[in-house]
Parts: C-alpha cells; sequence; structure tokens
C-alpha cells in the first residue's frame, strides 16, 4: 500500500473517529479490508432505515400517507446516497476493537 493511499484511508477513518486514536494505528491492507467491511454495513443499515415509515402526522389520512411514505422510500433507495448517522455511529462503535486488532496486524 503506498503512503498515499494510507493517508487516504487515515482521512476516512479520522472523520469516524478521534484523530489522535488513528494517528496511532499502522494503516495496513487488513485496516483497508475492515474499513471496506463496515462500509458495507454502513450502507446496507442505512437501507433498511430507509424503508423505516416515518411517524403519521396528527390530521393525515392514512391511506394518503403510506402511498406518500412509499414513494419517500422509493425515491431514498433510487439515491442510494443518504447514510443515517445512527448507522454510522453504531458502525464505527462496533469496528473500532476491529480496526485495533487489523493494525496491530492480528
Amino acid at each position: 500500500m503506498t503512503p498515499y493511499e494510507q493517508d487516504d484511508i487515515r482521512s476516512i477513518l479520522g472523520k469516524i473517529y478521534p484523530s489522535n486514536i488513528v494517528n496511532g494505528w499502522d494503516i495496513n491492507d487488513k485496516v483497508a479490508e475492515t474499513l471496506l467491511e463496515m462500509s458495507v454495513n454502513i450502507t446496507n443499515c442505512s437501507k433498511v432505515m430507509a424503508l423505516i415509515p416515518r411517524p403519521l402526522p396528527l390530521g393525515s389520512r392514512p391511506l394518503q400517507y403510506l402511498a406518500k411514505e412509499t414513494r419517500r422510500q422509493l425515491f431514498s433507495q433510487l439515491k442510494e446516497d443518504d447514510t443515517y448517522i445512527a448507522c454510522i455511529k453504531t458502525g464505527a462503535w462496533g469496528y473500532r476493537g476491529k480496526f485495533e486488532e487489523a493494525s496491530a496486524g492480528l
């Protein structure tokens, strides 16, 4: 892995974890694989979150609201650029140990 690739990966991880933690990690191929795995899981999480209907507003008509929510979900799936913060935070929490292990070469 080139130093430029290592810097790119460190930069991405620095947006998720505190920089003082990321700067202590050895960015290697295993860390890159772990980042890719986490990215896939965050994307899948966001796709599932997009399918959850929003609460029905007071005074709304349920059938019209359901039609509107279905359209919103469809457009959200087609855009594929919505990433939910909850998914990123859950991914960061769940993968921190894996990044530590990958950095240590385990």
